[in-house]
């Protein structure tokens, strides 16, 4: 079990995901996914960020499927998903947690739910991988040279707005 509080350093089984001292998202798909945004000198603009709406959008690329979380003026990002632990649409539960890089502590913390519609596409497309991790990587580097995350947004074919 990971135990998360806010003001309180990164549980060492989620910072083991934190690797480098870039900004940056990494999405853990366990079950509950765990969304790790961590940034360098994190601003209270982007603490209030978020907090206040905001929008994820899921395409699927050659194969790949993309979110992309899109929080206005103050940041968006992009993640691949090579896998998933959900197995039903009734694990759709997602931890938002805004961490500071430097000092890997978590500033912020959403809890939200994604919707039916959400996960059976994620389930469904990760289920449809049938190439290994090294092509995975490939393509996903294709397609992050090939278009910017704001790009992938405009793509999406499916929105959540919270």
């Amino acid at each position: 079990m990971v135990n998360i509080f806010k003001d309180k350093l990164l549980d060492m089984k989620l910072g083991e995901y934190l690797t480098n001292n870039q900004d940056g998202m990494r999405l853990v798909t366990s079950s509950p996914m765990f969304n790790l945004i961590a940034l360098n000198n994190i601003t209270q603009a982007e603490r209030e960020a978020i907090n206040r709406s905001f929008t994820i959008g899921y395409v699927l690329i050659n194969k790949i499927p993309f979110l992309t979380f899109d929080f206005g003026n103050n940041f968006t990002f992009d993640s691949c998903i090579f896998n998933i632990e959900a197995t039903s649409e009734d694990e759709n539960a997602m931890i938002l947690l805004l961490v500071e890089q430097t000092t890997k502590r978590v500033l912020e913390v959403r809890n939200i739910g994604l919707t039916k519609r959400f996960i059976e596409l994620l389930i469904r497309d990760t289920k449809s991988i049938d190439f290994s991790k090294e092509e995975f990587a490939s393509r996903v580097e294709e397609i992050q040279a090939k278009y910017s995350t704001n790009e992938l947004i405009a793509m999406c074919k499916e929105l959540q707005q919270f």
